[in-house]
C-alpha cells in the first residue's frame, strides 16, 4: 500500500507540472484506494481537457488580426492579444495594470468615460472612433467596440475591447474628401468667373444706360423710378460681388490670408448683425496658395457654424504664428453646447478635418452650453 501512495503522489505532483495525460492502473484490490484512483484519473482527464479548451481559446485571441483588451470594470487592462503588441509596439508588461484611457490622446481621455456611461446605461456594445498614441507617441486611428464580460450568472465582471486599426479607411476617405474639395474649389472659381465676366458686364451695361436715360429724361416721376431701379442693380452688383468672393475671393490669392480675412469679415459685419476681431500680434508668414485656401475656408466654415448654430453676434479671430506653425482660434459668444452631445460629424466638419489633416494640422473645438464656443487649429508653417 505504501508503494501505491508513492504513486498516487508521484502523479498528484505530475498533475501539478501541468502533465495531464498520465494515469494509474486502479486494480490494486482495495477499493478506498481504487476509488481514489480513478477520481483522480477523472481529475486528470477534465484538467487535461481545460487546458486544451485553453490552449485553443488563447491561440484564436492572439491570432485575431484586431486589437483586444480584457479589462477590469474600472477600466484596468488585465490582459492584451498579440495584435496590441505589433500594432502600438508596447510590450505587455508595459500596459497591463494601467487604466486604458493612458492610450488616449490627453484631448480623448473623456472618451472612454462616456463609453462606460452607455455600457453602464445598458447599451449592449458601445462603438467609437478616435487615435490612440504608439509606444513612439504617433498617433493610431482606431474603431473601439466595447462590451460586457459577464459571468455565467449574468454579472458583469469586466470589459471586452475589441480595437480596430481604421488607418487604410481614414487615409481612403480623406483621399475622396480631398478629391472633391478640389473639384468644389475649381467648380467655385468657374463659377466666379463666369459670374463676373457676363452677368457683372451685363449689370454695369445695364447701370450705366438707366443712368443715361435718368439724366435725359425730364418727368420727375419716370426719372425717381429710373433712379430706385438703377439703386437696385448697384445693390444687385455689391450682392454679386460679395457672392464672388465667397466663391473665390480675389483678395487670398492677390494679398494672401489676413486680408482675405479682413475682408470677409468685413463683408458679413454689413450683411449680418455681427460684430468681428481679427487680432494678430506679428505678421503671418507667407504660406502656399493651397494652405491658405483651406485656412481661410476653415475659417468660413467656423464662422458659419457661429451664426447658424451658435447664434453669436461677436466673434474674435486670433492668428498666432511661431517659427514651425500658424495656430487660428475662433471664439464666439453663442449659445455653445455640450462637446459630448456632438454624436455624427457631419460632412461640413469631415470637410474641415480633410482640409487641415491633410497639412498636418490638428482642430480642436471647445464649447459649454451658454459659454460660447472655441474652435482652435493649427497647420505646420513647413507643411
Amino acid at each position: 500500500m505504501h508503494r501505491r501512495l508513492q504513486q498516487v503522489n508521484k502523479l498528484l505532483q505530475a498533475y501539478s507540472s501541468g502533465k495531464f495525460d498520465r494515469q494509474l492502473d486502479a486494480s490494486t484490490g482495495n477499493e478506498i484506494i481504487d476509488a481514489c484512483i480513478i477520481g483522480i484519473n477523472m481529475l486528470g482527464e477534465e484538467l487535461q481537457a481545460t487546458t486544451i479548451s485553453r490552449n485553443y481559446f488563447n491561440n484564436i485571441f492572439h491570432a485575431v488580426s484586431d486589437m483586444i483588451f480584457v479589462l477590469y470594470k474600472k477600466g484596468i487592462i488585465k490582459d492584451i492579444n498579440q495584435s496590441v503588441t505589433t500594432h502600438l509596439h508596447y510590450h505587455k508588461s508595459e500596459i497591463v495594470n494601467k487604466p486604458i484611457h493612458f492610450l488616449f490622446n490627453t484631448d480623448d481621455r473623456r472618451l472612454f468615460a462616456l463609453i462606460l456611461q452607455q455600457l453602464k446605461n445598458n447599451v449592449a456594445n458601445v462603438a467609437m472612433e478616435t487615435s490612440w498614441k504608439t509606444v513612439y507617441g504617433t498617433e493610431l486611428p482606431v474603431r473601439i467596440n466595447a462590451e460586457w464580460l459577464k459571468t455565467s450568472a449574468n454579472n458583469r465582471n469586466g470589459l471586452l475591447l475589441t480595437v480596430k486599426d481604421i488607418t487604410s479607411s481614414i487615409n481612403t476617405k480623406n483621399l475622396v474628401i480631398r478629391a472633391m474639395v478640389e473639384t468644389q474649389e475649381k467648380e467655385r472659381k468657374r463659377i466666379a468667373r463666369d459670374l463676373h465676366d457676363s452677368f457683372g458686364q451685363q449689370l454695369s451695361a445695364i447701370k450705366f444706360y438707366i443712368s443715361a436715360l435718368a439724366a435725359a429724361i425730364k418727368d420727375n416721376g419716370h426719372k425717381e423710378i429710373l433712379l430706385k431701379s438703377n439703386e437696385a442693380l448697384t445693390n444687385m452688383h455689391a450682392d454679386m460681388r460679395s457672392i464672388c468672393f465667397n466663391l473665390t475671393p480675389k483678395t487670398l490669392e492677390e494679398f494672401g490670408l489676413l486680408k482675405a480675412v479682413y475682408e470677409l469679415c468685413s463683408q458679413m459685419e454689413i450683411n449680418e448683425s455681427i460684430r468681428f476681431q481679427v487680432k494678430c500680434k506679428t505678421s503671418v508668414p507667407h504660406l502656399s496658395k493651397a494652405i491658405e485656401t483651406d485656412i481661410f475656408r476653415v475659417v468660413q466654415e467656423f464662422i458659419n457654424n457661429s451664426l447658424r448654430h451658435g447664434k453669436a453676434s461677436k466673434i474674435v479671430i486670433y492668428f498666432e504664428p511661431t517659427e514651425s506653425t500658424l495656430a487660428v482660434k475662433l471664439r464666439d459668444n453663442g449659445i455653445g453646447f455640450n462637446i459630448d452631445d456632438m454624436g455624427y460629424i457631419g460632412l461640413g466638419l469631415q470637410i474641415v478635418q480633410s482640409r487641415i489633416k491633410s497639412h498636418g494640422g490638428k482642430i480642436k473645438i471647445i464649447s459649454q452650453p451658454g459659454k460660447g464656443t472655441l474652435y482652435h487649429f493649427f497647420v505646420p508653417i513647413n507643411a
